[in-house]
């Protein structure tokens, strides 16, 4: 699920980083103009929908810059299916609150997006640890290497 076991690598997730900043824009600007022809009615959900997609992003850019191993494809795609859901769920409870009605079904959205995104954290924290663990010791330079044979050698 890791770079080496999938091929996922830094030019992937740059490609995951521009999707998510994509649709972070078209939620923005989806989410703007429905607020402009709603006459006055406004929601939170509608408004704040662009922020799952941007946080991904901004998590995708730190871990290219800061973790190894990188996330594989799996877990990508993990992680943009409670992205999606998370998004869509906003989405459609924003749609309702402007309606003014209400709809049972959109408990659903948060529960299965955040259990999709837990497990995509939980899955990736465990590969870390995990490689962290298998990292081989530092390669020594030929000096460091002969100080310490001959330090042996004493």
């Amino acid at each position: 699920m890791y770079i080496k076991a999938d091929g996922c690598g830094r030019a992937a997730v740059n490609r995951w980083i521009k999707g998510y900043s994509a649709a972070a824009i078209a939620c923005l600007v989806f989410g703007a103009v429905y607020e402009i022809f709603s006459h006055g009615v406004w929601s939170s959900y509608m408004l704040g929908a662009w922020t799952l997609p941007a946080l991904c992003a901004v998590f995708l850019r730190f871990a290219v810059k800061n973790l190894d191993p990188l996330p594989g494809r799996v877990l990508l795609q993990l992680q943009a299916c409670g992205a999606a859901t998370l998004t869509a769920g906003s989405l459609m409870k924003g749609v309702l609150d402007i309606y003014g009605t209400t709809n049972g079904l959109t408990l659903f959205y948060p529960l299965a997006g955040g259990f999709f995104i837990l497990l995509f954290a939980l899955l990736y924290g465990l590969g870390l640890t995990a490689c962290r663990r298998k990292q081989a010791p530092a390669v020594l330079s030929p000096e460091e290497e002969t100080n310490i044979i001959n330090a042996e050698e004493r």
